[in-house]
C-alpha cells in the first residue's frame, strides 16, 4: 500500500493531490467475508479553493481497481471518475461517475453509483450489454460451495440499484431485455420489478435471499407466458403441444451455503395452456414439484398432469446415469 499526498498555495487559493496505491490485498482477510482478492488499485483526487471545505468539494480524479476471485474465470476490471459530496462542512457521499465494469473481453457494465457516508449505501443505474455466466463461472466443485451464506448476508451493504441486461447466456440459454432493481441490506438481498424476454417465453418475477435462524432463505416467485414448447425440446413432444403456455414458478430452498440451498430446493411448475381468445377448456394443465435428491437424482412429484383425455398423479425419479435411470410411480 502507497500514499502520497502533495499541496500547493497561491495567495488567493490551495491546491490539494491525494493518491493512493494497493496491490494483492486479500479482501477476505481483511474480514468482508468476500472470497477475492483486489489485484490492483489506483486512487487519484485533486481539488482547488479558497478554504478546505472547497478543496473537498471539489475533489475529482480517477479511480481503477482489479478484482480476481477463485469463483470467476475472468478477472474484473473497473474505472470510474470518483468525486466527493459535501454537506455543512461534512463530507456525506462518494460519486463514481463514469462508471466502467469489465469482465474479461466480451462483458461490460457502464453507469453511475453513489455511495453515501458513513453508511456505505449505495444508489445507482447499471447498464450490461452482454453476460455470459456460462463462460463467466467456474464449476461446482471449483467456487467452494461451502461458502456460508449468513455471514455474507449479515455483511451487506445498504444498496439500490436500477439493472439492466441487454443480453444473459445461462446453461447455453439466452434471454434478453432483463430489468431489474436490485437492493439489499444487512442480512437481505432482494430482486423486485424483474422481467425478461427469451426464445422460450417472458417473465416477471422477484426473489430474495434473506438469513434467519442461522439459515439462508431463498424465494422465488415468477409469472410466465408465451412459452414456445417447441424452443424447449428437440423431441416429438414439441407436436403435441401447440399452444403456448403460461402459469406460475416458485423456487423455495434453506441452507447454510451454496450446496445445502441446491439440495433443499422445491421448483414448482404450475402450467396451462394460455387461452388465446377462446373459450374451450385447457388440452394441457400440469401442476409438478421438482426437488434433487442424493446421488445425483431428481424427483417430480406430480399432482395434477391433464393432457387430452390423460389425467396423471404420481412420483418420477431420474438417476444422471449412463444410461440415465428412470423409475415412475
Amino acid at each position: 500500500i502507497k500514499v502520497a499526498a502533495a499541496g500547493q498555495r497561491s495567495a488567493t487559493e490551495a491546491a490539494l493531490s491525494l493518491q493512493l496505491d494497493m496491490a494483492n490485498v486479500d479482501l477476505e482477510q481483511l474480514g468482508t467475508e468476500l472470497p477475492a482478492r483486489m489485484t490492483s488499485a489506483h486512487l487519484m483526487l485533486a481539488g482547488r479553493g479558497d478554504n478546505p471545505r472547497a478543496i473537498a468539494s471539489n475533489l475529482t480524479g480517477e479511480l481503477v481497481l482489479g478484482l480476481a476471485s477463485d469463483s470467476l474465470a475472468e478477472d474484473i476490471q473497473l474505472s470510474a471518475t470518483p468525486s466527493i459530496g459535501m454537506s455543512a462542512g461534512t463530507v456525506t457521499s462518494l460519486s463514481l461517475n463514469d462508471l466502467d465494469i469489465r469482465l474479461g473481453d466480451a462483458t461490460r457494465s457502464q453507469g453511475q453509483v453513489q455511495i453515501g457516508l458513513p453508511q456505505l449505501a449505495a444508489t445507482g443505474q447499471l447498464i450490461t450489454s452482454s453476460l455470459n455466466l456460462d463462460s463467466l463461472l467456474l464449476p461446482t466443485s471449483s467456487t467452494g460451495s461451502s461458502i456460508a451464506l449468513v455471514p455474507l448476508l449479515q455483511g451487506l451493504m445498504p444498496v439500490d440499484l436500477e439493472l439492466r441486461f441487454n443480453e444473459l447466456t445461462l446453461n447455453e440459454q439466452t434471454i434478453t431485455d432483463i430489468n431489474l432493481s436490485l437492493q439489499a441490506d444487512a442480512g437481505r438481498l432482494e430482486i423486485i420489478d424483474a422481467g425478461f424476454t427469451s426464445q422460450f417465453g417472458s417473465a416477471q418475477w422477484r426473489g430474495s435471499l434473506a438469513a434467519a435462524n442461522a439459515m439462508a432463505r431463498l424465494q422465488v416467485d415468477a409469472s410466465v407466458e408465451g412459452i414456445e414448447v417447441a424452443s424447449l425440446s428437440d423431441s416429438q413432444i414439441k407436436d403435441l403441444l401447440e399452444k403456448p403456455l403460461a402459469g406460475t414458478i416458485t423456487l423455495r430452498a434453506q441452507g447454510g451455503d451454496w450446496g445445502e440451498l441446491y439440495q433443499n430446493a422445491r421448483l414448482r411448475l404450475r402450467l396451462a395452456e394460455a387461452p388465446g381468445g377462446s373459450s374451450a377448456p385447457s388440452d394441457f394443465d400440469v401442476d409438478v414439484e421438482f426437488r434433487p435428491l442424493p446421488g445425483d437424482q431428481f424427483q417430480a412429484d406430480i399432482t395434477d398432469l391433464y393432457w387430452g383425455e390423460s389425467d396423471i398423479r404420481g412420483r418420477v425419479t431420474l438417476r444422471n446415469a449412463q444410461p440415465p435411470v428412470f423409475n415412475a410411480d
